[in-house]
Order: C-alpha cells, then structure tokens, then sequence
C-alpha cells in the first residue's frame, strides 16, 4: 500500500505539470495568432463564408485579406447565394451573398458596414444595383468573379 501512495505521490504531479505546460504552452500559440494566414495555419477552421474567414478558440475572427487592386464598377442584377463550385456531394445551406450581373457573372458581395446596413433587408431574387470597388479574385469555394465591396445598393 504504501508502494502505491508514493507511486501516484510522483505520477499525480508530474500529470498535473505536463497537462499545466500543454495548457500554457496552447494558450501562447493562440495568442500568438494574428492574421487569417496564421490562423489557417494554425489549423483553425475556415467558415465558408465569403470572404473566408477563420476562428480561434478564444473568439477572435481573421478575414482572409484580398490584396488585387480594386476598381470602381456599377452592376444591375439578381440578389443570390453564390453558387457552390463543387456540388459533387452534400450541400450546406450558408448563404454567402452574391450578386448574379446581367452579365452573366457572379460576384461575391463584402459590406461596407460592419453591421451589414447596405445589404440588410434586401431577399434573394430582389432586382438591384450596386455600385462599389470591384476586386477579381478566383474563389475555390463558390462561383464568383470576385469580391464587389459594396458602398451603395439600390433595389430596382
């Protein structure tokens, strides 16, 4: 018996130190993070949403950064969910805003507003024209031309 009580006497602290120092040593490589690249990284989950965005445990949200130049266009088109790329297997039932042009193409919608004011209350299927900078970029996950950061929407 007293074999066992110094037995667990050493296993018990040295238990308690090593999950500490997993704990500790976790907790620096979250703080750490800083950016949507290091989050990804990182191993963090990548929300389907447009732009991407990624989560760390303690709450904080990185965007992943869209660096193309920008330019200022006018589109008049559908109000949509972008249309997933890959429809292979099952579908989730997010709804990254998008904008059908009369053009043909799709565009990936990013407010102004944090709070999503000039997209707020507009229903997919609404007629609209937005103005704003357009960015192209290639999107692995939905069919879109680019990024359109909007700075006004009118519903026609």
């Amino acid at each position: 018996m007293r074999k066992k009580i110094i037995a667990l006497g050493i296993v018990v602290p040295f238990l308690i130190a090593a999950i500490g120092g997993y704990v500790f040593l976790e907790k620096q490589k979250i703080a750490a993070i800083n950016s949507f690249v290091s989050c990804k990284n990182a191993g963090y989950p990548i929300m389907e949403s447009f732009p991407e965005q990624c989560m760390t445990p303690d709450g904080r949200g990185f965007s992943n950064e869209i660096k193309q130049e920008a330019k200022a266009i006018e589109v008049t088109g559908e109000f949509v969910c972008l249309p997933h790329k890959d429809t292979s297997g099952p579908q989730t039932l997010e709804c990254a805003l998008g904008l059908k042009g009369d053009d043909g193409k799709y565009y990936g919608l990013q407010d102004t507003d944090s709070q999503y004011s000039n997209v707020s209350g507009v229903g997919t299927g609404a007629r609209v024209k937005v103005s704003g900078k357009f960015t192209p970029k290639t999107d692995t996950t939905y069919n879109s031309a680019g990024v359109l950061t909007v700075e006004s929407l009118e519903q026609l």
